[in-house]
């Protein structure tokens, strides 16, 4: 099913939220990579309340996550499962 071939990751949008976000994905038998791209809202300068906004993403894979590890693509660290 869809639902097979796709993961939900959290990440932290922080005071001002994140826009336009997409995400990379690389796969292989073991892991699956997750990238996310975004733009702070506000822009570069903009100051944003100090809070945590953690924000569902689901992230479409080419073949059912099964046993494998998802990992944080800009840091290589594993992704608790939830």
């Amino acid at each position: 099913s869809k639902a097979d071939n796709a993961v939900t990751v959290t990440y932290d949008a922080g005071g001002c939220g994140i826009d336009g976000v997409t995400a990379d994905v690389k796969e292989d038998d073991k892991q699956v990579y997750v990238f996310l791209h975004g733009h702070k809202l506000g822009g570069p300068d903009a100051v944003c309340p100090a809070v945590s906004k953690p924000t569902p993403y689901e992230v479409a894979l080419q073949g059912p996550l099964g046993d494998r590890t998802v990992v944080d693509g800009s840091g290589g660290t594993p992704v608790p499962k939830a």
